[in-house]
């Protein structure tokens, strides 16, 4: 009958069942365990099979944690820091616990300070003293981002810098490409061969600002014995003045350059010519002078040049060579007068001297332009000039 009631746990056996096995598994913390060879006569007593060592191992494992638990409830609770070896019993457990269900243990600072106290072979307070530097000198949120703000406002005013620096230098440029502008306008380049209305193989500019006609005369004489040239050669001369309008020194047009000489030219004669005309040395055995005026009005011109005649030689020089219009002869007293002759197919006005050389002459070899100068040479190279600049 006994047997049969410790076969169903149900029934009235059920609660002499329970009360062997509280007795034997939760008794107080201050009693003895039972011993393995106990357990197994209680188990067979109750009539239930026998487990094998590895759960009666864990059964003794777990009322050993109840009395270890047990135990550490009743010790000082103002104690800081576990003993060592309880927390090495722990690591143990958790180990062996996540071996036994495969899932591995959470790694927490609790095993990091295990771990480093029993490998490094520290004390426990030296172990959290080490913490407590790491955490000292690692920069928290708030430095970190002090940190970052003052790298970004040191990137933000080197980049205002620059673009100040980069400011600065293109303005400068825009200065200086503006000043040197104002520069080209105020003093204008030396004119080139091939700017007049002839070639030139030499240029020279001639400031006469300011001159009265008699000084701009003698500038021009000596502009005329300075060039330097080979045989045949023509070096242009360009007189130029400082403009009232513009300040700077620009080229005399023709009317200013009969102004600027005091010629008594009729007014006629300065409204029929252009205003570009070319003035230069023609070296042949001397430096010859010579004019060319682009005409814009030749019936005009013509006549004005007619009228001119009684007085061109003499307004005109120097540069020209100055003769004189009367001498006096065993005959009595002799006038000079110009005379028509042909050079080249070409209808000249010609001024002799007293030995009946010609030395000053002037012509039209068309319609738009008139040239003036001391030797049919001259004359002679002009043409062909003015042939290989298609002017003629």
């Amino acid at each position: 009958m006994e047997e049969g009631r410790s076969k169903d746990p149900n029934k009235g056996g059920g609660k002499l069942y329970g009360e062997k096995i509280a007795a034997a598994v939760s008794g107080p913390t201050h009693a003895k365990s039972p011993t393995n060879k106990e357990m197994a006569d209680l188990l067979k007593s109750v009539g239930l099979p026998e487990h094998s060592a590895r759960p009666q191992k864990k059964e003794e494992e777990g009322s050993q944690t109840e009395r270890s638990d047990g135990n550490a409830n009743q010790t000082d609770e103002v104690k800081k820091a576990p003993d060592s070896k309880e927390e090495e019993g722990r690591g143990n457990q958790d180990a062996k616990e996540g071996a036994r269900t495969g899932i591995p243990a959470i790694r927490t600072l609790r095993d990091d300070m295990h771990s480093t106290v029993h490998e490094g072979n520290m004390s426990l307070v030296r172990a959290a003293a080490l913490e407590q530097d790491k955490r000292r000198y690692q920069p928290s949120k708030t430095e970190k981002r002090e940190s970052r703000e003052s790298s970004f406002s040191g990137k933000t005013r080197g980049i205002l810098f620059a673009t100040v620096i980069l400011a600065v230098l293109g303005a400068g440029a825009i200065a200086g490409i503006y000043y040197a502008s104002r520069q080209e306008e105020s003093t204008p380049s030396l004119p080139q061969a091939n700017d007049g209305i002839i070639f030139a193989e030499n240029a020279l500019l001639l400031d006469l600002s300011g001159m009265r006609p008699f000084e701009v005369k003698q500038s021009l004489e000596s502009a005329r014995e300075a060039a330097s040239l080979s045989l045949g050669a023509i070096a242009r001369i360009v007189p130029a003045a400082v403009s009232p309008e513009s300040q700077a020194l620009t080229p005399l047009t023709a009317q200013e350059f009969l102004l600027a000489i005091g010629a008594n030219a009729p007014d006629s004669l300065a409204r029929s010519l252009d205003d570009n005309f070319f003035l230069g040395v023609h070296t042949i055995d001397t430096n010859a002078p010579l004019i060319i005026f682009p005409v814009i009005a030749y019936e005009r011109a013509f006549a004005a040049m007619l009228e001119w005649e009684e007085f061109i030689n003499t307004d005109i020089s120097p540069p020209f060579s100055a003769i004189p219009r009367s001498y006096r002869t065993e005959d009595g007293l002799e006038t000079v007068s110009f005379e028509d002759i042909v050079i080249r197919n070409f209808d000249v006005r010609v001024l002799r001297d007293r030995s009946g050389t010609v030395r000053f002459l002037y012509a039209f070899p068309t319609r738009s332009i008139l040239v003036i100068g001391e030797s049919p040479h001259t004359f002679t190279e002009v043409l062909s000039r003015l042939q290989a600049a298609r002017n003629f």
